[in-house]
């Protein structure tokens, strides 16, 4: 004679547990880095676009640092386009003091989220920086560049790059610096272009098309070439790199 299986109420767990389990094991597998990698695209795309407004009102890009007359830094471009386009983010920061003031190092903790990729869990860390150094868009600490007086296409001009191997806090006056950076993409040895996406590290243009790259996409001679606003180099990242969504 043939048993028949008992169906119980504890495999009945069992067999919803395994289930869960897997739906879950699917989310954090493939829907959540989707998910992430839409939001951070987001998030740096419009941290490129108030960069773009600003140099459209003031018809120059605001200077990556400003200082004060003694030569101290004083202030963030992320604090000066906010204060310029959303105002009401940062409005208990003081300009008239440093970035570093007691007053002004209550806000370090609380960025606004679209500074931060949706991956990075330190309160206060800035994600999405400038490359700042001699013969890119923002070539020295304290200048400003109108875009009109870069000659390279905006389409292979580099704006705006994500970063995650560098510790730096919204508010500090500080970025990628083109003398130190590596210039390979996910670079484990040094600061540069990084990403926690599988689909590679998000670069802005300054026309404000974005892309992702991943290790090895590039040499570092036209990741150069791509920093450069005018030095004559004219790849064309749009024919050897899908904008970002299409990967």
């Amino acid at each position: 004679m043939k048993r028949r299986f008992r169906f119980t109420r504890t495999a009945a767990v069992v067999v919803m547990l395994v289930v869960v389990a897997s739906v879950v094991g699917v989310y954090f597998g493939l829907v959540q880095p989707t998910a992430d990698r839409a939001s951070c695209h987001a998030r740096i795309w419009h941290v490129a676009w108030m960069l773009d407004q600003y140099q459209q009102n003031y018809g120059a890009y605001p200077p990556s640092v400003t200082y004060d007359r003694t030569g101290k830094a004083m202030h963030s471009w992320r604090v000066i386009v906010l204060k310029e386009l959303q105002p009401e983010l940062c409005s208990d920061y003081d300009l008239g003091q440093p970035w570093d003031s007691p007053d002004n190092q209550r806000l370090a903790d609380k960025a606004p989220h679209f500074f931060q990729c949706p991956q990075t869990t330190g309160p206060g860390v800035a994600n999405y920086l400038l490359i700042v150094g001699d013969g890119a868009l923002f070539s020295s600490p304290g200048h400003s560049r109108s875009l009109k007086d870069v000659t390279d296409p905006p389409g292979s001009t580099i704006l705006l790059v994500e970063c995650h191997n560098l510790n730096i806090n919204w508010l500090e006056p500080r970025d990628l610096d083109l003398a130190t950076m590596s210039l390979e993409i996910n670079d484990d040895n040094g600061p540069g272009i990084s990403s926690r996406h599988r689909s590679g590290a998000a670069i802005v243009f300054a026309d404000l098309r974005t892309i992702r790259l991943r290790r090895n996409d590039l040499t570092s001679a036209t990741l150069r070439g791509l920093i450069t606003a005018n030095g004559g180099e004219l790849p064309d990242p749009a024919a050897q790199f899908p904008t970002e969504g299409q990967r």
